[in-house]
């Protein structure tokens, strides 16, 4: 069963509104980008990063599935990080 997508968050439409992409973000082209989406654990194999998988519920209702990825050991001499968020 696939349950349908949330609509795109318009506080993350406004602050890509800022980035030329060279093309306009929709449903659609969303679509298209998934088809090539690569697992993040082929990026995270052999690095000392710690991942966590939460949920976040939207405006509207919806529960969004993010990760928050760290690193397992506090970096010496590095300025300080909450880590990083990714959908």
């Amino acid at each position: 069963m696939s349950l349908p997508r949330p609509s795109l968050d318009p506080e993350l439409n406004a602050k890509l509104s800022a980035f030329p992409l060279g093309i306009h973000l929709n449903a659609e082209i969303l679509t298209q980008m998934r088809q090539y989406a690569v697992p993040a654990e082929t990026y995270l194999e052999g690095r000392s990063v710690q991942r966590r998988d939460r949920s976040v519920q939207s405006l509207d209702g919806f529960d969004l599935p993010i990760s928050v990825f760290h690193p397992k050991l506090p970096a010496v001499n590095a300025p300080a990080s909450t880590g990083c968020m990714a959908a």
